[in-house]
């Protein structure tokens, strides 16, 4: 596979994986929000702590398994670096002004001249 092909295809799997991890982080809020919210109202409708309880627990489990499939999402990230790193033979960033600059610098640094003080 050619180093552009690489490159495309990182580019393209990145935003998929930026997504998935937004969408995590937005459904960490969105339960977080609804468990608040339920405390919230049940308060408001005076109505004893043990009325909402399992409502609660049932929310926590969800947010539990929102936060481990977003840990997923970031370990599945890790992994496809290391593998896009091993195929794009350590050029990660080709297309960015640091990557596009290292592609044009030579290989051998010059040396400069030391001015006698």
């Amino acid at each position: 596979m050619s180093d552009t092909k690489v490159h495309e295809i990182a580019s393209e799997v990145t935003d998929l994986i930026l997504a998935a991890e937004q969408a995590a982080d937005n459904a960490v809020v969105a339960i977080a929000n609804l468990m608040a919210g339920t405390v919230q109202a049940r308060r408001r409708a005076g109505v004893i702590g043990a009325t909402g309880q399992p409502t609660l627990l049932r929310l926590k489990r969800a947010l539990d398994r929102v936060i481990d499939g977003g840990s997923d999402v970031i370990r599945v990230h890790g992994e496809l670096h290391g593998h896009y790193a091993e195929r794009a033979n350590g050029d990660l960033h080709p297309y960015t002004a640091e990557g596009l600059a290292r592609r044009n610098e030579p290989s051998v640094v010059p040396l400069r001249k030391v001015e006698d003080r």
